[in-house]
């Protein structure tokens, strides 16, 4: 499947989530095909939940940017967001079901606790890495890369 139009599937997808909350949602899509052996349901479950924390979990800034890049083997996916952050110690912590840091800096009461726990499986499961960079009061990126595969 091509990364770059699943990304833009799902934020077609979240638009009406995306205006609600007066959000601006830049996408910047490589321009070559990003060929990558995944489950498309899955990955758009993955960017659903971290777009949503990008929105739940914004400052004043409401802005997100989605960007696809192209290495020699790897496709990557990147979200951006200018929200609350997270501090270095609680980087592991985020990934654990039902865990929840800042509910109360949350523009969104409800919520389990399980999406990043649900995105952690879903990179495990498609044999990806994922890095998240964050700094507090500054925002947070969520990079995954997958492998590349050969193809149209």
């Amino acid at each position: 499947m091509d990364l770059n139009e699943c990304v833009v599937d799902v934020v077609k997808t979240m638009e009406y989530q995306l205006s609600v909350n007066s959000f601006d949602c830049e996408v910047i899509n490589s321009d070559q095909k990003l060929n990558i052996n995944a489950d498309r349901d899955a990955l758009k479950e993955l960017l659903i939940n971290l777009i949503s924390n990008a929105i739940n979990y914004s400052g004043n800034e409401k802005r997100i940017i989605i960007k696809t890049d192209l290495t020699d083997t790897k496709c990557s996916v990147s979200i951006a967001d200018k929200g609350v952050g997270i501090a270095k110690e609680d980087n592991e912590k985020i990934f654990k079901p039902f865990e929840r840091l800042h509910p109360q800096l949350s523009n969104k009461s409800e919520g389990s606790g399980i999406g990043l726990a649900i995105v952690k499986h879903i990179v495990e499961a498609h044999n990806a890495t994922m890095r998240v960079e964050s700094e507090l009061g500054a925002g947070t990126v969520f990079t995954i890369e997958f492998e590349r595969v050969e193809g149209e």
